[in-house]
């Protein structure tokens, strides 16, 4: 799926049409899915899309699925632990005086960019952070 495209209703439209038409005479033993866009959209159309088959889902962030569950639906979630993503780029350059932030406006870009303003916030005080959306 594309991120940033997913809330598009035309896209998410076609994708569902294209899944039914594509998967509609098969007979399914497993859907994999990868990202929390992919799981929201199985989820809102699975029984139309997957019914009864098992689903197992991997790259979605701990936080955006904490405490849920879902019948027949498991996975492996995992948490980014983005202050470490954020110490290593400023200890390979050193000298970082603006930190550019380019990102989408789909839910989970959203998403991401209120965790990165959260770290920067909090351990930051002397870079600059620079926004840069890209709108599709």
């Amino acid at each position: 799926m594309e991120a940033t495209q997913v809330e598009d209703k035309d896209y998410q439209q076609n994708l569902i049409d294209s899944l039914r038409l594509t998967y509609s005479d098969r007979k399914l033993d497993l859907v994999m899915l990868s990202g929390y866009p992919s799981l929201d959209l199985v989820l809102r159309h699975r029984n139309e899309l997957f019914p009864g088959v098992p689903i197992v889902y991997f790259s979605l962030e701990t936080r955006k699925i904490a405490g849920r569950t879902w019948p027949g639906i498991t996975g492996m979630a995992e948490t980014q632990d983005v202050k470490a993503v954020i110490d290593l780029a400023l200890r390979l350059n050193p000298g970082t005086d603006n930190i550019a932030i380019i990102t989408g406006k789909s839910d989970i870009e959203t998403f991401w960019l209120g965790e990165l303003h959260s770290e920067l916030l909090h351990s930051r005080n002397k870079e600059k952070e620079i926004d840069l959306m890209i709108h599709s």
